[in-house]
């Protein structure tokens, strides 16, 4: 009997086993197919009505990314302000047009607290400049760069459309003891970033003879962005040819004294402003949109308004390109028609009063979509950029077969017109500050100290 007895207690414990086994697949399959646990839990449901009324009811919070259509693979809302970090999708596909962003910043100057908020927002990594220049070009839109300065490099080509600056706090930003002066250095010792500090007596040596030159490279590289690539040297600041800037470029190739600029330059030679080609070939120039600070961001209470900021760099891209278009328009015949000879014709005044009313609705516009309080949609002017984007994005596929595609025309008519401004508006510039330079000389020679 005892045998008997055995065996069918067994036989018990499997029909309860696969009996709780099918109740939870019952519950996950209809979870499923309608996430009634998720709403009870995130208080959505009827069920969450009646309980709130009772004095006992524990609240629990179910994150809504947790929801299978909600799900991301980027960044996780843990709600209450919280969230978790999750890696970007490293495999950038080619098809897609980015609007390509330059995180330019001192060495040592955290960079990577920028472009991890942008991978966190928008899934999509970033790649530093020395890996475009040794393992090739990519789809990236966001390019690590540390150039000018000695450990950085132009790699990227003419991929780049803006530029925004990290600055740190120049007591945090100088260290580059022992930094790999080639690639094949740097990716030899990858795995030792960031793992430990170097020796005291090699910071004791670095400092004693580096600082004082750290500082001016500071500086030096702030002006060169600020400037749109003026070409300056970097212990005088003084600007400087092309010739030398070339020179300034290849430090372990030349010696402090024989980049020194009254020797190459000349004390006395009278340089005219020189830019650096390279500026020439990012779609809004060297001179960055935005300015980030390292330490605001880690900042729990300016954290979220730098953040912010961040987002709002990411919003300058291709869909503004037919609002900019009308402002840069109206601009021009306000200009023409506010000026002489037509400033004197009743029609024209009402024509320039007219057009500075609409130039200021375009420019709210603008500006709300800029700042985040308004999102551009299928229905609102989109350039052909934007609206191929926007296609590749949904669908995946080219053109519709049978359907004629005339973007690409329309793409390179406005590259042409782009450039153009571009250059119209930097001679302009140029004139004016050389004029207001000159006018200040000629009322007080020492008002504008000698560059």
């Amino acid at each position: 009997m005892e045998p008997i007895a055995r065996m069918l207690k067994g036989n018990r414990r499997t029909v309860s086993f696969l009996f709780a086994t099918a109740v939870v697949a019952l519950l996950v399959g209809d979870e499923l197919a309608s996430p009634v646990i998720s709403q009870y839990l995130r208080r959505d449901s009827p069920y969450a009505e009646v309980e709130a009324v009772q004095e006992d009811a524990t609240p629990m919070h179910v994150p809504a990314t947790l929801d299978l259509p909600s799900q991301r693979t980027l960044s996780l809302n843990l709600g209450g302000g919280n969230c978790k970090w999750q890696p970007p999708v490293y495999a950038v596909p080619n098809d897609i047009d980015f609007y390509k962003t330059v995180i330019a910043g001192f060495p040592s100057g955290d960079k990577r607290m920028i472009f991890i908020q942008m991978e966190a927002l928008t899934g999509w990594p970033a790649k530093d400049e020395w890996d475009f220049e040794h393992i090739g070009m990519s789809n990236h839109p966001f390019i690590k760069a540390n150039y000018p300065h000695h450990e950085g490099i132009w790699g990227w080509g003419d991929a780049a459309d803006q530029v925004v600056m990290m600055v740190r706090n120049i007591r945090r930003s100088m260290w580059d003891i022992g930094y790999a002066k080639t690639w094949e250095d740097a990716s030899l010792f990858l795995d030792n970033l960031y793992s430990e500090r170097p020796p005291i007596s090699d910071f004791l040596a670095w400092r004693d003879e580096r600082v004082l030159d750290e500082a001016h490279w500071y500086g030096w590289f702030i002006d060169y962005y600020m400037e749109d690539g003026l070409l300056r040297d970097m212990f005088t600041h003084k600007t400087t040819t092309k010739e030398h800037w070339d020179m300034l470029m290849m430090p372990t190739v030349y010696t402090r004294a024989e980049l020194d600029y009254d020797l190459v330059v000349g004390a006395d030679t009278v340089v005219e402003d020189a830019y650096d080609p390279h500026c020439a070939t990012v779609t809004e120039g060297c001179a960055p949109v935005a300015v980030v600070s390292a330490e605001n961001l880690r900042d729990y209470s300016r954290g979220k308004a730098e953040t912010d900021l961040i987002g709002n760099v990411l919003k300058r891209n291709s869909k503004m390109e037919m609002l900019e278009e009308m402002i840069h328009e109206l601009d021009r015949l306000i200009t023409k028609y506010g000026a002489s000879p037509w400033d004197a014709m009743t029609t024209a005044n009402k024509l320039v009063s007219l057009l500075t009313e609409h130039r200021e609705l375009a420019q709210d516009e603008l500006d709300d979509v800029l700042a985040g309080r308004r999102v551009l949609t299928e229905k609102d002017f989109l350039g052909p950029k934007e609206r191929e984007r926007r296609r590749k994005l949904t669908s995946g596929t080219s053109n519709q077969e049978g359907e004629k595609d005339y973007s690409q025309y329309f793409f390179d008519m406005d590259q042409k017109l782009l450039e153009i401004r571009r250059v119209e508006m930097r001679k302009n510039l140029h004139q004016k500050r050389k004029e207001a330079e000159e006018a200040a000389r000629q009322r007080d020679p020492r008002s504008v100290p000698e560059e």
